[in-house]
């Protein structure tokens, strides 16, 4: 007995462009720099879902799902797709203050941080 299979995995479809919406404080290649996808190189929608877990990670905006959060638009004549991110960033400062006192002297202590100064984090 003799058995021949073949499988046609289709047409890849390469990325040419990558581009991201609402990110007003952090800069795209900070962002960029956690997507396993470069424009350029072959689509594979498990590395895309793979980037955005990563870019959860970060806690930088509300959490990324695949199917909300991103759109990908194939030419299938050229063979690419378009990936659009779509993020909204969630606030990044915190402020406290503090005061106590103690006879004959009151301390205050003010406090401002922030996860990602001026939109560059570094890891």
């Amino acid at each position: 007995m003799s058995l021949d299979i073949d499988i046609d995995e289709g047409k890849q479809f390469y990325v040419s462009r990558i581009e991201f919406e609402g990110n007003t404080i952090t800069r795209d290649r900070v962002i960029r720099r956690e997507l396993m996808l470069d424009e350029g190189s072959v689509y594979n929608s498990q590395l895309w879902e793979f980037s955005l877990l990563r870019l959860n990670q970060l806690e930088y905006f509300d959490p990324l799902k695949v199917d909300q959060d991103s759109e990908a638009h194939q030419d299938p004549d050229a063979g690419t797709v378009e990936l659009l991110l779509k993020v909204k960033e969630k606030g990044k400062n915190s402020i406290g203050m503090n005061a106590h006192q103690r006879p004959f002297r009151r301390i205050h202590r003010r406090q401002l941080s922030t996860n990602n100064f001026l939109g560059s984090a570094k890891l």
